[in-house]
């Protein structure tokens, strides 16, 4: 129960810091802040519940979902309606920010250095006054400018959508330059429109190569891990029975088809926008790892994998389709593998290879609901024995639910840096980084997980070209499904509920 009482007061410690921080932003702020409370509430009922012993009857539960769900629709079109006329504003000219200090705020998805900006541009003049002249009342209005990172920075103020200027502009760059330089129209730190416009061979968001092998050795490693999860569940010793390999690949094989699942949709998508991804990295757990004094240990398995974008997103909707392909391809498949894996398991008072205890199963929230609508009440004295189609479900949609953590470069911090935005995402980030590190106290597999994002993830994602143009209230629902499917799949069912579906 410690970490579920540890979770929700970081959760209303955050809540609480943020009502301060968006206090300043004024009203937009306040509206931001109150569609992420929104977003948290049911999770934090949930917790609240589960760590008090007490139950929800579902009907509740479904008035809770539909009404935060609403809610935070309709706080979603205050927020737009809200920027809308901020963006009025300026454009009339009313706010215009000349301080010197506000050159700031404006930094690459991929790092979390201080900006310093160069004393000159790599653009040579010529170029700069060709390029300053696109620009005017009927687009976006320059109040000033200066280099950044071997680009320049243009500040001023949008005469318009950001959706029609943008493809302007850029047409204008292309004509006269082709591909020599890259425009980019985004926020910066205080939510006010810049363009950027860096040399195409220069670009500062850009990620440095990596060499292939590094792929290669990824996947090898990723397949090794694969195969030793598969063997623990089977009650096989990989290392003293290697000849009982064959037995274990089915299960492997199943999952690693979940894992090149997602990752397709992830080109597919790519491809549709014009974007290029680079190779996959895959994320490997090895071994069973001891984790003293607790005695705990890491159970082998993979985290993922990690996928670059080689060239920015046209917007945020693309972004947003792009990451969310890949969850919705994998989590698809793996959820149609657990639903026939339940129907062809049932119940024995034997034990065996894939017998598990009917507590095992309510580990996820998810998979425990399934279980026990699929399986049905289990007598006492008796074990579930799985189908090799259920743990390849189980194991995929656990795999696709982590991707989903609101974090960097994985998908789901993605989701929410095309829904938020760049600030909320750097912020959302850190606050899993935190979460995680809480939850390693209990479970140590956390700890893994939070130092793989730590080290490979914890950045935002490069903004794309038109990072003023906001997602859709449809792309702003699929968020939140994901989100809640996410935390459905990684929390435990209440033991109350396990209780109820007869898995305890």
């Amino acid at each position: 129960m410690g970490i579920f009482v540890l979770l929700i007061l970081l959760s209303l410690g955050f809540l609480g810091w943020g009502l301060i921080q968006a206090r300043r932003s004024g009203r937009a702020g306040l509206l931001v802040w109150l569609q992420g409370a929104l977003l948290v509430l049911p999770w934090l009922v949930f917790l609240g519940l589960f760590a008090t012993g007490l139950t929800l009857d579902p009907l509740a539960l479904l008035i809770l979902l539909v009404g935060t769900t609403g809610g935070y629709i309709w706080v979603g079109r205050l927020v737009r309606a809200t920027m809308r006329e901020q963006q009025e504003q300026l454009r009339r000219g009313t706010e215009f920010d000349l301080r010197p200090d506000a050159r700031s705020g404006l930094e690459p998805a991929n790092t979390e250095d201080d900006v310093i900006v160069p004393e000159q541009s790599a653009i040579p003049e010529a170029d700069l006054q060709t390029i300053r002249g696109f620009f005017g009342i009927d687009t976006f209005f320059v109040t000033e400018s200066f280099p950044f990172r071997q680009g320049v920075i243009f500040k001023g103020n949008l005469r318009g959508k950001a959706a029609l200027i943008y493809p302007v502009l850029s047409e204008k760059l292309q004509t006269y330059f082709q591909d020599r330089y890259r425009l980019l129209l985004v926020s910066d730190e205080e939510g006010k429109p810049a363009v950027i416009v860096v040399p195409t061979d220069q670009d500062p968001f850009q990620p440095p190569p990596i060499n292939v092998l590094v792929n290669v050795g990824l996947l090898v490693l990723t397949v090794f891990a694969l195969v030793q999860m598969s063997a623990l569940f089977m009650g096989v010793d990989v290392f003293t029975a290697p000849e009982r390999i064959p037995e274990t690949l089915p299960i492997a094989c199943g999952v690693f088809t979940v894992l090149v699942v997602h990752e397709i949709a992830h080109y597919w998508q790519a491809k549709r926008y014009g974007v290029k991804l680079g190779l996959a990295y895959p994320i490997p757990l090895l071994t069973p790892i001891a984790v003293p004094p607790l005695g705990f240990v890491l159970f082998p398995g993979s985290f993922g994998s990690f996928t670059r974008f080689e060239s920015p997103a046209p917007d945020r909707k693309a972004l947003f389709d792009i990451s969310l392909a890949g969850p919705v391809a994998g989590g698809a498949l793996a959820l149609a593998c657990l639903v026939v894996g339940l129907l062809l398991s049932g119940t024995t008072n034997q034990t065996g290879a894939l017998v598990l205890e009917p507590e095992y199963l309510g580990v996820s929230t998810l998979v425990g609901l399934l279980a026990g609508l699929l399986v049905g009440p289990v007598s006492d004295g008796q074990m579930v024995a799985l189908h090799p189609l259920a743990v390849v479900g189980f194991l995929g949609l656990y795999i696709t639910a982590l991707t989903l953590l609101p974090s960097g470069k994985l998908d789901g911090g993605r989701i929410v840096q095309a829904v938020f935005g760049r600030k909320t995402a750097r912020t959302t980030g850190i606050i899993t980084l935190l979460l995680l590190a809480a939850a390693g106290i209990f479970f140590p597999q956390f700890l893994y997980w939070a130092a793989v994002l730590f080290v490979l993830g914890r950045a935002p994602e490069r903004p794309p070209l038109d990072e003023i143009t906001e997602t859709d209230s449809r792309r702003d629902i699929l968020a939140l499904v994901a989100l809640f499917v996410m935390a459905a799949v990684l929390l435990p069912l209440a033991p109350q509920f396990a209780a109820r579906l007869g898995l305890g």
